[in-house]
């Protein structure tokens, strides 16, 4: 229910209470008491739709805010992908994995490739193959991705 609706039933709702107080007074007249009856009923069945619009805000909520919780996860860990070897590399990894770049690029995910071969990896997602993933340049990629990594942390201690 979108927030006009929601004020709407709020307005209906603080009509039928202000209804109510002015029959209150009126109360030895019969009629009076039916029309109380009336405006209580009324007011429970706006209160129960505006319980209903509350359930339904606070699960929107929960969900974009498990979204938001998402998509910052995959930019922290975009911040740390290097491109090499026509894959992306995570040098917080131990050691470290190739990752998609079709996925990256294209779908926004983090996609681990999978060996095919000795040599090449192969996206589970996508089905994209990439050559001399897992051969002598990963080693020479992982070991480059390790020294980057000590000097990155050496730096941060000097700064500090």
């Amino acid at each position: 229910m979108d927030p006009v609706s929601a004020t709407t039933l709020i307005g209906t709702g603080l009509k039928a209470v202000r209804a109510i107080v002015d029959l209150t007074g009126r109360l030895k007249d019969a009629g009076a008491k039916k029309e109380i009856l009336d405006q209580t009923i009324l007011l429970q069945q706006a209160i129960n739709d505006l319980q209903l619009v509350v359930s339904q805000l606070t699960e929107q909520s929960r969900s974009l805010g498990d979204k938001l919780h998402g998509l910052e996860a995959q930019q922290d860990l975009k911040k740390k992908l290097s491109f090499r070897n026509n894959s992306y590399w995570n040098s917080d990894d131990d050691p470290p994995r190739p990752y998609c770049s079709a996925c990256i690029e294209t779908k926004n995910q983090t996609v681990t490739l999978k060996k095919a071969d000795d040599c090449r990896g192969r996206c589970p997602s996508c089905g994209q193959l990439y050559d001399d993933v897992f051969g002598s340049t990963s080693a020479a990629i992982q070991k480059s991705m390790k020294e980057a990594e000590v000097r990155r942390k050496q730096q941060e201690k000097e700064y500090w």
